[in-house]
This record gives structure tokens, sequence and C-alpha cells, in this order.
């Protein structure tokens, strides 16, 4: 089987994966060609002999290794802070439309900070209630004290 999908990861979480040639890979000559990828190689502590590659699946055509690349790095791993890689995966993901990709990922950021204002606001009400609460508690037995002094 002469091609292959793998993945490169770090002992920090980063990883990056990708389609290649099963012999470059299983020997370590391979490790990815991210650009995302080869520029945090060159930070201190993540020089490639830091990652482990794991070839995953082993294919006798490239057109098989790109359609498992497709599965294995889709649009939405391209959010995860740890991927390094910059466009999905697969024959498709070659020139990839990074608009896409940006457009994609701004839409997830705006959910999510929607649905964090939406429980700052439960959080915000329920501190409220729970605020007068109380004050309505200490007014009750302040109201109690001053009937049992009459």
């Amino acid at each position: 089987m002469k091609f292959c999908t793998y993945k490169s990861t770090h002992p920090s979480g980063f990883w990056y994966a990708g389609k290649g040639i099963t012999a470059r890979v299983e020997n370590g000559q391979y490790k990815g060609s991210g650009v995302k990828f080869k520029v945090t190689c060159m930070h201190p502590g993540f020089e490639f002999d830091t990652w482990t590659t794991v070839v995953l699946e082993r294919f006798a055509t490239e057109e098989e290794a790109f359609a498992a690349e497709e599965i294995l790095v889709p649009l939405e791993a391209l959010i995860d802070p740890y991927c390094l890689n910059i466009q999905k995966g697969g024959i498709k993901g070659r020139g990839c439309n990074h608009s896409l990709v940006l457009r994609y990922w701004n839409a997830t950021r705006r959910k999510e900070a929607k649905a964090i204002k939406a429980a700052k606001r439960r959080v915000a009400k329920e501190t409220a209630k729970a605020r007068q609460s109380k004050i309505n508690a200490k007014y009750r037995a302040l109201q109690k004290q001053l009937k049992d002094l009459k």
C-alpha cells in the first residue's frame, strides 16, 4: 500500500493530519507539510523530533487516500485551536477557499458568543433573584422583630 493517512501529534495537544507516502511516513522522513505545522516546528520545544506520527490507514491509490483525508480533516476541524491544518483534507481541499473557512469560523464564533451572552444573562437574573430573596428574608425578619417589640 503506497499511500496512507497519518496524524502527527505533539504532547501539548497540537495536531496535524494528512495524506502521504506510507514508506516516508513510517520511517519518520515525513510528518506533514502544512505551513502552520512547519512554522510551529520552528519554535523551541516543538521541533520535528518532539512529534509523534502515526499511520492511520493505508491505501493502494492516491485517490483513496485523498478521500480518507477528506473525512479525516473536515472543514469543522479547522476551527479547533490545536489543529494546524489550514485547509480541509482531500483533493477538494487543495486550493481551498479560505474565505469559506473564515465564514464558517466566524459563524461558529457568533453562535458561541450568543450562547455565552445568554448564559451570562441567566446567571445575572438568578443572582439578582437570589439577592432579592435574601433582602426580602431580612426585611421579613426585621418586621417580625418590630412586631415582637410592640
